[in-house]
């Protein structure tokens, strides 16, 4: 599998990528009844194109908290914060290297896993590389979660961590 970070554009790209692919069918209109099926696949799609399988996951528990499309699009944007250009491993500009230290990675995925599995390492790590200092770190673990209640949870006990 190529490098992950190859494929991420960025959420405004990978936003207007989800559009097009998409196609017509974005409405700012409130999903009436459940989400069609082969609607959801197809964002799963456009994203899978972007962050690889772990696509599925993230339009699966995106969904129950998103009530038109348009808030599925961005909801989704989101969390494909990598830029294109970032080689896996370094930091992007502005942000020094190690600035979030190993351990506190390693314990803020497993509070995060808690609520969103064993992505939760993955995520932790691309937020550690994007992130300039402990708060910003903590403000994109805590994003990554769709459910309000959930986030704040997971905020308190990221606060708690050393």
């Amino acid at each position: 599998m190529s490098n992950v970070a190859d494929h991420l554009a960025g959420a405004a790209e990978f936003k207007q990528a989800l559009i097009a692919g998409v196609g017509s069918t974005l409405s700012p209109h409130r999903v009436q009844g459940p989400w069609d099926p082969a609607l959801l696949r197809r964002v799963e799609a456009v994203l899978a194109r972007h962050v690889g399988p772990i696509a599925a996951v993230l339009v699966r528990r995106s969904v129950p908290d998103c009530h038109d499309l348009t808030t599925l699009c961005e909801r989704l944007a989101e969390q494909v914060t990598l830029p294109r250009s970032a080689p896996r491993g370094t930091a992007p500009a502005g942000a020094g290297p190690g600035m979030i230290p190993d351990s506190l990675v390693e314990a803020s995925a497993g509070v995060l896993a808690l609520s969103l599995g064993p992505i939760a390492a993955v995520l932790a790590r691309r937020a550690a590389i994007t992130s300039p200092d402990r708060a910003a770190y903590f403000a994109a673990l805590a994003a990554a979660i769709a459910d309000t209640e959930k986030r704040q949870a997971v905020r308190v006990h990221l606060d708690k961590l050393p």
